[in-house]
């Protein structure tokens, strides 16, 4: 009896369908590693450092762009209202910075 799967008139192993043995590593294209790869550790991914964004305050004087505003409130998704002259603008909230 054969190890594979009969499927349309063809011999396919349980590898090229995708569901992978227990046994040693392969490449994805599903060639074997060289010797000098077989037991190579992969590298411990770099720690990323997340910078808190600053927390606004109604009245807080704002830059956005080139303009010069005041923060109103935080809005849905990210996004942070301010007053520049007499209009209102609801903008991404992480390109204003402090004026």
């Amino acid at each position: 009896m054969y190890s594979g799967i009969h499927h349309d008139s063809a011999l396919v192993t349980r590898q090229q369908k995708g569901k992978w043995m227990s046994g040693r590593s392969r490449l994805p294209g599903g060639n074997p590693r060289k010797a000098s790869q077989r037991h190579a550790h992969r590298a411990a991914q770099a720690p990323t450092v997340v910078v808190p964004a600053p927390t606004w305050r109604p009245g807080d004087r704002v830059r956005w762009k080139d303009y010069t505003g005041q923060y109103l409130r935080e809005a849905i998704d990210g996004q942070a209202e301010l007053l520049i002259g007499t209009r209102t603008y609801r903008v991404a909230a992480g390109e204003l910075r402090s004026a």
